[in-house]
């Protein structure tokens, strides 16, 4: 679909589906909150999307369609993962799976009904909770997996399917921790990580809805985000999707390699060494200078801020830290390690001779302590530096980023890298 084709059904009208006449009754605390099984049915929906139930695991069935939690990546703006990680779960390459935070998907999906029926009591709505895959029947490759639509209550608590009409809008139910509360804003805007974003921007679009709520649970604190529907953000989205699966998706074309998982393709890809050195292209060449520029800025860089760092722990001296508006920079004492050289402790021990009677042993065990000892060195205690930021803008003077050093790689005159 093209995107002015897009951005006219952005304007379409909510369609409506078939509803049972059955009653919908808030769960038996009265927290607003409807049962799936009843609801399934009764939702109005739009009839531009194909939907489909949820299979209990569907990691595999995300491989057929783009999701909420791949937009962000996909535009460049993710801070948890790359595009090329994306591609390759979707193509299904020899990558290790990823499981680094299975604890906290399955504590989220653990929580996700009272984070739900919270939300519900706290704003007096229902909350139908959702086990379908909604996907645009145009661009079937384009998908959203919500916790739950947003309908609005009534005080009775007795919601009939043909009452419920449009949702209001949709929510997604999180669990964070509390540490890392300082990336989220207040509660009641829509100040949240780009990932939880573009996700909530993605459903928003995709189902055609007004408003995106988050409900996170901080440790035991719900907050709640609320995120109008950007269509122009929506449109690009989409776009954008679109254009990932047809260039890189569908053909199986490798993306830019960008981030570990690249890593670990292309290291399985090409495990052994077969043949010599090559002549170098011109894009080699290009390669090869844009790394040597950014080698020596990094090199630059962290050689100013060692000196920077230096220049604060010289001002902090004795005294644990320094206290700004709105920072802290700290200079920790650390306890002393001991390390012992088991390597000389092994090549002491070697020279034993092997006995069978018991005190011949008991005497080698105490040389091989008495050894252990004299190869062990205590450490002295150290300090560890860094500055951390509290929650807001950071009020620090403007200042510059120290000169790179001069280029070793000129340009010719087509404007392209031509190394020395």
């Amino acid at each position: 679909m093209r995107l002015d084709e897009r951005r006219q059904a952005d304007q379409a009208p909510h369609g409506r589906g078939r509803e049972k006449e059955a009653g919908l009754k808030h769960d038996k605390d009265g927290l607003g909150i409807a049962t799936h099984a009843l609801a399934r049915a009764g939702p109005a929906w739009p009839t531009g999307l194909i939907v489909t139930p949820r299979p209990k695991h569907f990691g595999a069935e995300r491989g057929g369609y783009i999701g909420g939690t791949d937009i962000a990546p996909i535009l460049g703006v993710s801070e948890r993962t790359t595009r090329f990680a994306v591609w390759a779960k979707k193509v299904h390459a020899d990558l290790p799976e990823d499981n680094t935070n299975a604890e906290e998907r399955d504590a989220g999906q653990f929580y996700e009904p009272f984070i739900l029926q919270r939300f519900a009591a706290r704003f007096g709505v229902t909350v139908i909770p959702t086990a379908d895959t909604y996907r645009l029947k145009d661009t079937p490759f384009l998908g959203a997996n919500p916790d739950g639509l947003v309908y609005r209550g009534r005080p009775d608590g007795l919601i009939a399917p043909s009452e419920l009409g449009t949702p209001l809008g949709g929510i997604d139910a999180k669990t964070r921790s509390p540490f890392l509360r300082g990336a989220w804003g207040e509660a009641g805007t829509a100040d949240v990580p780009t990932d939880e974003m573009c996700q909530a921007q993605w459903y928003a679009h995709l189902l055609d809805l007004p408003v995106w709520y988050l409900a996170v649970f901080f440790d035991r604190q719900l907050s709640v985000f609320v995120l109008p529907r950007d269509r122009e953000l929506g449109a690009l989205m989409v776009e954008e999707a679109t254009a990932f699966w047809n260039d890189f998706i569908l053909p199986k074309k490798e993306p830019p390699f960008d981030g570990p998982a690249a890593a670990d393709y292309l290291r399985r890809r090409y495990p052994r060494v077969t043949e010599g050195l090559r002549d170098a292209t011109m894009e080699d060449d290009i390669l090869v200078a844009r790394r040597d520029l950014m080698m020596r800025h990094m090199k630059a860089l962290k050689s100013h801020l060692e000196a920077v760092n230096n220049s604060l722990m010289k001002r902090i001296a004795e005294a644990e830290g320094i206290q700004g508006d709105g920072y802290a920079a700290r200079w920790f004492e650390t306890k002393a390690k001991s390390a012992t050289g088991w390597k000389a402790v092994v090549d002491e021990l070697r020279s034993f001779p092997v006995v069978a009677d018991e005190k011949t042993a008991e005497a080698i065990r105490k040389q091989i302590d008495e050894a252990i000892v004299r190869h062990t060195t205590q450490g002295e205690g150290s300090r560890t530096f860094n500055v951390f930021f509290e929650k807001g803008p950071r009020r620090l003077p403007t200042v510059k980023l120290p000169e790179l050093p001069e280029s070793s790689t000129e340009r010719n005159a087509d404007g392209k890298a031509d190394p020395s």
